[in-house]
């Protein structure tokens, strides 16, 4: 028996790396392709779409960057993707902790407050777009500055959009946390506050990270609520732009995959950098969650 299994060890490894490597080859090969045609103009790409450009010349990269306002585009994407997803993850770690941990005589109380904070992400945004559209219509009449067209006015309803994404992932973690541990600082006479920073934090600290880059994402890439929302071209995102290109690029296919190219490359690299922190973030949310 045990000879057996020794013998299809090897053979599983081999089919569940061979697995691993299909999955990766069919994942990467889109991206391989659009960067080489991104080096050719559109008559090559349509004769010689399979055969490798004639110079890589990075000088158009250069030029589709000034082309597209790709500097504009990326301050106001990383400006309301970073405060999206710092607000949002500060604001909801603390809730997170009040409703899973606070008000035990009131557990009724707690399970109502997190379904109604998660209640938000079974509702399609599509069907929220004509309501905020409304919304945002009436604030401009009387606070134009948080009213439509205006980069602080979106805030808000990126603030509710993420939040019950990150209400599962944190409140999953939470519930992963031994009580015990909490019970034996307030013995020692710590606070709330010494509770949630000074042990739920360290030890959670991959569970915020992921719901950090999880929010820091989705902004980056929403587009529903971005193009209801602006109208002025100095405060377009980068996933709003991406529709425009091909006005702006008329038929060069070439400058648009180039541009597609550039908007993908830092999500690339903040997946690529922080992974270790969202698969340990998602082990450790998964374990009571």
């Amino acid at each position: 028996m045990h000879i057996a299994v020794r013998q299809k060890k090897p053979v599983q490894k081999f089919l569940i790396y061979l697995l691993y490597a299909m999955v990766a080859f069919s994942t990467l090969l889109p991206l391989v392709w659009a960067f080489f045609l991104s080096f050719k103009d559109t008559v090559e790409i349509f004769n010689t779409p399979f055969n490798p450009p004639k110079a890589f010349d990075l000088g158009l990269y250069g030029a589709t960057f000034q082309a597209t306002r790709m500097p504009l585009l990326f301050f106001n994407t990383v400006l309301l993707s970073a405060i999206t997803s710092l607000v949002v993850t500060v604001l909801v770690f603390c809730a997170s902790f009040a409703i899973i941990r606070l008000n035990q005589n009131y557990k009724w109380l707690s399970a109502v407050c997190y379904f109604i904070m998660i209640a938000g992400i079974a509702v399609p945004i599509f069907t929220k777009l004509f309501p905020l559209y409304f919304l945002g219509l009436s604030i401009s009449k009387v606070m134009p500055a948080l009213g439509l067209n205006s980069l602080w006015g979106i805030l808000f309803p990126y603030f509710a959009a993420q939040t019950p994404v990150a209400v599962i992932i944190i409140g999953g973690g939470l519930r992963s946390v031994p009580q015990s541990l909490e019970e034996a600082a307030l013995i020692d006479s710590a606070t709330p506050l010494d509770i949630i920073f000074r042990i739920d934090l360290p030890i959670l600290k991959p569970v915020v990270v992921t719901t950090f880059i999880f929010c820091f994402l989705s902004t980056w890439n929403e587009f529903a609520l971005i193009s209801i929302w602006v109208r002025d071209r100095d405060l377009w995102t980068v996933s709003f732009a991406i529709a425009q290109f091909k006005d702006v690029f008329m038929s060069d296919y070439g400058g648009m995959l180039r541009a597609v190219l550039l908007v993908l490359a830092p999500q690339v690299l903040i997946f690529l950098f922080f992974q270790k922190y969202i698969v340990a973030g998602m082990q450790t949310a998964g374990i009571k969650g």
